[in-house]
């Protein structure tokens, strides 16, 4: 894992890829591509840590 905020992510990024995305985001690299995982809708209506990591859970199985 990697965590950046947002404006880390568009210095080590957006120069190289273009990618442009709203956040709070989770990504998900698959091989050369960034994919999103959860998007800002769905961790914007998370209300709390045990559902982030349920949704997070449940997305990986």
């Amino acid at each position: 894992m990697h965590f950046l905020h947002a404006d880390e992510f568009q210095k080590e990024y957006a120069s190289k890829f273009g990618y442009k995305f709203d956040f709070p985001i989770v990504l998900e690299k698959t091989g050369y591509e960034l994919e999103v995982f959860v998007s800002t809708k769905e961790l914007n209506e998370i209300k709390n840590l045990e559902e982030l990591i349920e949704l997070i859970e449940f997305r990986l199985n």
